[in-house]
């Protein structure tokens, strides 16, 4: 089950190189043409030429919210690709758990929007199906989080991080996309800072890796 304070509560989870998706204005629930995966087809390829950013992980993190007595923590897994001609794909999935990993969130989302700032990638997408228990609540919803690649092995300066989930209805669409995926990932993790007073968890058991072309 997904509650909705439970999901609010998680909402509640040029010097340099900025690097967006562009976006049809319609919403992609009502236009619903967009794929998880990048299409293999050469032609696609052609269309939307090499890929010029993207981010790659997965791992745990520590929630700060509790449950019936129990502290959550989270698994997640992302993919996400930026093209030549502005166009992003790739996929996610995320899981809430209380401990001895009873799964209470699971649900996989499609990426839309990807900006990328040095070490950082602030990914917006949306919610697509709920594997875990089949709880369709939040079908369509808007995601957007913050990645954060703090170096790999011997080179990692302090631990990689991740921050909180906010999410919007589907009504919600038009500002998620023009206010909330538009920002740098600095300014997002200020908003969620502005807006719940806590933002970011350190990734713990993987890794993240956050890439864009020179």
């Amino acid at each position: 089950m997904k509650p909705l304070s439970l999901a609010l509560l998680l909402v509640a989870s040029m010097a340099f190189v900025m690097l967006g998706c562009s976006e049809d204005s319609s919403s992609p629930a009502d236009v619903g043409t967009q794929t998880v995966a990048a299409s293999p087809a050469t032609a696609s390829l052609a269309k939307r030429g090499p890929i010029v950013a993207s981010v790659t992980g997965n791992g745990a993190v520590r929630l700060d919210v509790w449950l019936d007595g129990k502290q959550l923590y989270g698994t997640f897994s992302i993919s996400a690709r930026k093209y030549a001609d502005g166009s992003c794909d790739g996929e996610y999935q995320i899981i809430d758990h209380v401990v001895a990993w009873k799964s209470t969130n699971w649900w996989h989302g499609k990426v839309l929007s990807l900006v990328i700032d040095g070490n950082k990638a602030l990914v917006g997408g949306q919610e697509m199906s709920f594997p875990g228990n089949g709880d369709n609540m939040f079908l369509n919803w808007y995601d957007a989080l913050v990645l954060v690649d703090n170096g790999q092995g011997s080179n990692a300066t302090t631990p990689d991080m991740r921050s909180l989930l906010h999410v919007e209805p589907p009504e919600n669409y038009l500002h998620m996309k023009n206010e909330v995926w538009s920002m740098t990932p600095d300014n997002f993790i200020a908003f969620l800072e502005t807006t719940y007073g806590f933002s970011q968890f350190t990734v713990t058991n993987g890794n993240i890796q956050v890439w864009q072309a020179n």
